[in-house]
């Protein structure tokens, strides 16, 4: 597939020039985030990149037993991640003839960094920011919030075909959290516990971020 060697990188690079407008859009999904801020000053990365092999992707179910989120997918959409709604990726053609079908979200893990499984050049990052929202890198596009935390991700594969653990713990807090994005909403935001988290705790659920082997997910996510 094409670009299947560029896989994903450490600290993506950046591109200067603003990304061609798209035409179809047609395999986005626009949905209101929670009220918890998620905005701060970006910082720009270094534009040298450091390519990694290209460990096994994977797709994170929520588990959290008796509650509306158990067993439901994480994906990755806004450049967040969210429990009840559907990833948001796009494919550019017909300039590339063959894209992931984009219906799934797929992370990988090296070096205690995690990557959204995609074949744009560049690769997409994932991050922490200071207030706890789950994020990752727009395409084309190494701009990482202020201060948001880029390692301390790990996963604990599964064995004999079972679900594995992807996980967060660094200093600065650990365990991942799903919260509503309104009081009634069957939407939920991702989150890790960290202390400059914002966000009602009372309201959000703790959950473990099970595992499942899987393959490149999208061209790229939104």
């Amino acid at each position: 597939m094409l670009f299947s060697a560029i896989l994903f990188v450490a600290l993506p690079l950046l591109i200067a020039a603003a990304p061609a407008k798209r035409e179809d859009d047609s395999c986005h999904h626009s949905i209101s985030t929670t009220s918890i801020s998620t905005t701060s000053t970006s910082s720009t990365a270094s534009s040298t990149a450091t390519v990694f092999p290209s460990p096994t992707p994977f797709t994170i179910i929520a588990a959290h037993s008796a509650s509306p989120i158990h067993l439901q997918p994480v994906n990755a959409v806004n450049q967040s991640f969210f429990i009840g709604v559907a990833p948001s990726s796009y494919c550019p053609k017909p300039s590339v003839e063959h894209c992931p079908a984009g219906t799934t979200t797929t992370v990988a893990v090296n070096g205690g960094a995690a990557f959204l499984a995609v074949e744009v050049p560049g690769g997409q990052q994932i991050y922490v920011q200071t207030n706890g929202a789950l994020g990752f890198t727009a395409p084309h596009s190494a701009s990482i919030p202020t201060g948001a935390y880029i390692t301390g991700f790990a996963l604990i594969p599964g064995t004999d075909g079972g679900l594995g653990d992807f996980g967060f713990s660094n200093a600065a807090g650990q365990g991942f959290l799903a919260c509503p994005t309104t009081p009634t909403s069957a939407l939920y935001q991702v989150f890790v516990d960290v202390k400059g988290f914002k966000g009602n705790l009372t309201a959000c659920i703790g959950f473990d971020a099970l595992t499942s082997n899987s393959q490149i997910g999208a061209w790229e996510y939104t």
